[in-house]
């Protein structure tokens, strides 16, 4: 951890959900194979609660999660039960699988 920003990492090209996102295949400069993919799309009913499990399988960067217009209600953070609280932002840090 640093006050240097020279020293923090790069913040991520992309971020998938789902196994999908557009990426802009111009960015690869290395010969490694593109394919651009489309938006992941979900379908919810009014007056249904729902579950989304989130997780930051990255390496470095930090995650913002939000869904416009909506408050989220925190139920656990990394399997450990807490008092729930509402919220309209989530952070991710980085996962530890070992």
């Amino acid at each position: 951890m640093s006050t240097n920003q020279t020293l923090w990492a790069n913040p991520s090209d992309n971020t998938l959900i789902n196994g999908r996102m557009p990426y802009n295949c111009s960015l690869v400069k290395d010969g490694t194979p593109c394919g651009n993919a489309s938006y992941s799309q979900f379908r919810f009913q009014t007056g249904k609660t729902y579950r989304l499990r989130l997780i930051n399988g990255g390496a470095a960067g930090m995650e913002y999660f939000s869904i416009d217009g909506h408050q989220l209600t925190i139920t656990s953070i990394d399997l450990v039960d807490i008092v729930p609280y509402n919220t309209t932002l989530v952070t991710l840090g980085v996962s530890s699988i070992l």
